[in-house]
């Protein structure tokens, strides 16, 4: 016969699997946040006004840190400082985001409202071409309107939005 205090120290021993799979959690998140700050710091580190970033950004080829929303706004600020810049086509940053696809795509759009780029309008442009663009679409299109319709950007930027939207027609 099962006593209370059996039941419960059962109850206790059925516990331990999730409590150990919960330990493990929170230390891969432990071990992942000095990565993530790390990345941050080196996003934050690259310098403005560069033509050419692709040497800049290679150690996201290597880098094992996830894009966690904080790296991926560090490297749209990256972009949104350096519209014109060279960052590849599409290159290691927009290889890096589109790992955390689709989450970034709302963040892209947001990010090329703010101040549209070369590599930004370049990504939605390769959203657009996928099958998956479904439910993002109508956004894409308007974020890529909006920005034909801006008079305070370089006027290249606005012609590769007009073309983005006509290969889309």
């Amino acid at each position: 016969m099962t006593t209370e205090r059996d039941a419960a120290a059962l109850a206790e021993l059925a516990l331990v699997p999730r409590l150990r799979h919960v330990r493990m959690v929170i230390s891969v998140q432990r071990a992942a946040r000095p990565k993530t700050r790390g990345m941050i710091e080196r996003i934050q580190q690259i310098p403005d006004g560069l033509v050419d970033y692709r040497e800049a950004v290679a150690f996201l080829d290597e880098e094992a840190a996830p894009p966690t929303p904080a790296i991926r706004q560090a490297l749209f600020a990256l972009l949104e400082r350096n519209p014109l810049a060279d960052f590849g086509s599409p290159g290691p940053v927009a290889d890096y985001l589109e790992k955390a696809s689709p989450a970034y795509i709302p963040e892209l759009s947001q990010s090329v409202l703010r101040n549209p780029s070369i590599t930004t309008l370049w990504m939605i442009n390769i959203v657009l071409d996928q099958p998956p663009a479904g439910k993002y679409k109508p956004m894409l299109m308007m974020t890529l309107a909006a920005v034909v319709e801006r008079t305070d950007i370089d006027r290249s930027l606005v012609e590769d939005a007009a073309e983005f939207i006509e290969r889309q027609d």
